[in-house]
């Protein structure tokens, strides 16, 4: 539910100049310690960055009734996140386009001068609420356990052969050939090299490239020569 701004802040704050940093501090009707500026600053800070709008606008209207001064550039800031929050809610449920819900948010708004709500979006939850008033209203929701859990995902009245089906026959049965394929050195254990194609190598450059790969293969395992792996990875190299 949306809380405007209005019924979340005491009136009874009051905003100064500080001379100290150039900018604004909120200086409640009683003062506090140094100590105690910074403690509520950093209560708001953490508020602003963290808490939702409800919670965000408790800790604003809790900062301002205190009895402790806090930075108003902190302060501002606090309000402008909390203006935020409130307009995307708002946007969020024009978004779900419930008539009741919405239409009470917009009431409770405009009960507060609009609050926190931006005006062009308020504006346009207004006409979106007459919108959905002049709509049919569509079946009320069953209860709970009213259908089977089979008869939500498949709906008799939606033919999956005729929705699905197109793009299912499309994928069956297809297979994919290499255009150019050949039967590498003792390469038929490694899924890379299969394929239909099983016609002998001629190619000599095919060849010649495949023999480098064995002698590459072969060096490179000089290292690991002695262990036990080491013909298994010979193997797999194409060495026989």
């Amino acid at each position: 539910q949306i809380r405007p701004v209005a019924a979340l802040t005491s009136p009874s704050t009051t905003v100064t100049g500080s001379s100290n940093d150039g900018g604004a501090s909120a200086v409640p009707n009683s003062t506090g310690g140094g100590s105690g500026v910074e403690d509520a600053t950093e209560r708001l800070q953490a508020a602003t960055k963290w808490y939702p709008l409800h919670d965000l606008g408790l800790a604003v209207a809790a900062a301002e009734a205190s009895g402790q001064a806090v930075d108003g550039l902190v302060l501002a800031e606090a309000h402008a996140r909390l203006a935020q929050l409130a307009t995307d809610e708002l946007a969020t449920l024009m978004y779900r386009r419930q008539l009741e819900p919405l239409a009470a948010a917009v009431a409770e708004l405009e009960a507060e001068s609009g609050g926190a709500v931006e005006a062009a979006v308020l504006a346009e939850a207004r006409t979106l609420v007459a919108v959905l008033e002049t709509e049919p209203r569509g079946a009320e929701p069953a209860p709970a356990g009213t259908h089977p859990m089979d008869t939500l995902a498949e709906p008799a009245h939606i033919d999956a052969a005729a929705v699905v089906g197109p793009f299912v026959m499309q994928c069956k049965g297809k297979g994919q050939v290499a255009e150019k394929d050949y039967k590498y050195w003792g390469g038929d254990d490694q899924p890379w090299r299969k394929s239909v194609d099983k016609s002998p190598v001629t190619d000599p450059a095919v060849i010649a490239s495949e023999t480098q790969h064995k002698e590459e293969a072969e060096a490179d395992d000089k290292a690991t020569a002695e262990t036990p792996d080491h013909a298994t990875k010979l193997r797999r190299c194409g060495v026989r």
